[in-house]
């Protein structure tokens, strides 16, 4: 959490906190504005479930940082992702899945853009490790968007276009006794300008809302549940 507040820099920061307290991402909502002396909006999980509430949440409260999976995004309607997208002032930050690319062509009141920063945030599938970061200046044309530079703490390498992270003393997931000091997170990923893209997976692990799936895994228990 620190280096994510280090280099992102907060000052008076109104937190809107709609990520659920099981998804990892939650700490940052918890701790960061006790550690800036700033705001968090709770937002019950019920007007999270409802786009319209949710939507009319942030027109009331007007919070100045929110991070939120694309596919929270995408829920609301085309009116409500542009109105929030053109009147967001603040930090507003994607991540747990792909960049939603549209949100680009959505920024049309230029006067705002001075005012808001948008932000890539990658993190491991396999844990919710926060790990690099990018913020997207106002002119980005480009059709895709770098995953950023590894937060401090973090060192990155590519192996076989497989994207492997040196995350400190390492960390664990699920149930490892030990913690792998270099981990190969299952993310495809390729180089170009010194910058890193993601293209992908190597197996059929998505994310959802910030959820781990594993689709071979579903195709094989479908039919049986069906049976």
């Amino acid at each position: 959490m620190l280096p994510l507040r280090d280099r992102i820099g907060f000052s008076n920061i109104k937190l809107f906190a709609t990520t659920s307290p099981t998804f990892d991402p939650s700490i940052i909502d918890i701790f960061l504005p006790l550690s800036t002396s700033g705001v968090m909006i709770i937002v019950p999980r019920s007007i999270v479930k409802s786009p319209n509430a949710l939507f009319n949440a942030f027109l009331i409260h007007q919070p100045n940082f929110w991070f939120m999976t694309p596919s929270l995004f995408s829920r609301f309607s085309l009116f409500q992702q542009k109105t929030l997208i053109n009147t967001f002032q603040g930090d507003l930050l994607f991540g747990g899945e792909p960049f939603p690319l549209h949100v680009l062509s959505m920024r049309t009141l230029k006067k705002n853009l001075n005012e808001q920063r948008l932000w890539n945030i990658y993190g491991t599938t396999e844990c919710s490790v926060w790990a690099t970061l990018f913020l997207i200046p106002p002119e980005w044309k480009q059709n895709e968007i770098p995953i950023g530079d590894p937060l401090d703490g973090i060192s990155l390498s590519i192996h076989n276009e497989e994207l492997q992270i040196q995350c400190g003393e390492g960390c664990w997931v699920g149930h490892e006794l030990e913690r792998p000091l270099i981990r190969s997170t299952g993310d495809l990923v390729y180089e170009e300008n010194l910058c890193i893209y993601w293209k992908g997976r190597k197996d059929s692990v998505v994310k959802r809302f910030g959820q781990r799936f594993s689709l071979s895994e579903i195709e094989y228990v479908l039919p049986q549940a069906c049976t």
